[in-house]
């Protein structure tokens, strides 16, 4: 978790770290969150799976992303709102990401347009070799 302050908050195993990060890092993830929270208020929706930004895995301690992936390639990021100025996220591997979309049905946010069926999995899938193709 990250105040975007310059202070990081890690919870692990029940346990809370705190740590500063680079101002470049936290403002990067700032600007991540703004983009997560317009897609909150245009759609009205509480959560919602995309693509990582780019650059946006980077920002993240490597083991962050490993153990959130079960060791396995980062696909998607699950996003949850939790007021209405700030948000959560869980990165997820390609089965995480299967399973939220087609069996919890969680919208998927791609290509600046919110998609909701399995349709939409199934072209993502055939379209792509390593997950979405980022938007900028």
């Amino acid at each position: 978790m990250k105040d975007y302050k310059g202070k990081a908050m890690r919870i692990h195993k029940g346990k809370i770290s705190h740590a500063s990060i680079h101002p470049e890092i936290g403002e990067l993830r700032e600007k991540f969150m703004y983009k997560d929270l317009k897609v909150f208020k245009k759609y009205k929706i509480s959560n919602f799976i995309r693509p990582p930004y780019e650059g946006e895995l980077d920002s993240y301690e490597k083991e962050v992303i490993t153990d959130a992936c079960k060791g396995e390639e980062c696909f998607a990021m699950n996003c949850f709102r939790i007021s209405s100025d700030t948000r959560a996220m869980i990165p997820m591997n390609f089965e995480m990401f299967e399973k939220s979309a087609l069996e919890e049905n969680t919208p998927i946010y791609y290509q600046k347009q919110l998609l909701i069926n399995s349709n939409t999995l199934k072209a993502i899938k055939k379209n792509t070799k390593k997950g979405f193709k980022n938007e900028s």
